[in-house]
């Protein structure tokens, strides 16, 4: 697996434009002071490939889409249909998404809540790695993201 959290490697979040390695070199100590590691370590092989593996249906806490969303996506509109399944209150009347880029342009929607159904168009128009967020109002109060996925790749 090449992500810990949802957090991609660094690989895939630079793009593969940058490489970093953590092998264990011994490297030869002078005076008195031996070396520890006594005999050459193999690097670590990398993980299978996760790129584009997509959001499952519940992949956002309170959120259930009516269908999986592509881990990479052309660049272009995006409409997401759902249920809002909150239940800490009952009132929820607005939902918004947004694809918060690492480099690029964010696209952001919100839609109304009707029987706690929501379908929200995105405008994606820069390539690179987003990650998805969810927000829920019941009123005109500013909020948090109620819960975030990543990582989202648009081609």
């Amino acid at each position: 697996m090449t992500s810990w959290d949802r957090y991609p490697s660094f690989s895939q979040a630079t793009g593969g434009r940058a490489v970093m390695t953590t092998d264990i070199r011994p490297r030869a100590v002078s005076g008195t002071v031996s070396t520890a590691i006594v005999r050459p370590v193999d690097p670590i092989e990398p993980g299978p490939d996760t790129q584009c593996h997509g959001v499952a249906r519940n992949a956002l806490v309170g959120f259930l889409f009516d269908d999986p969303i592509a881990g990479c996506l052309p660049v272009g509109d995006l409409t997401i249909t759902g249920e809002l399944t909150l239940t800490d209150r009952d009132d929820y009347n607005v939902i918004c998404l947004g694809l918060d880029p690492y480099v690029g342009t964010a696209a952001f929607s919100c839609a109304s809540v009707s029987g706690n159904r929501f379908s929200v168009t995105l405008s994606l128009v820069d390539t690179g790695t987003y990650q998805l967020e969810s927000y829920a109002f019941f009123d005109t109060t500013p909020q948090y993201p109620t819960s975030s996925y990543r990582v989202i790749e648009v081609q």
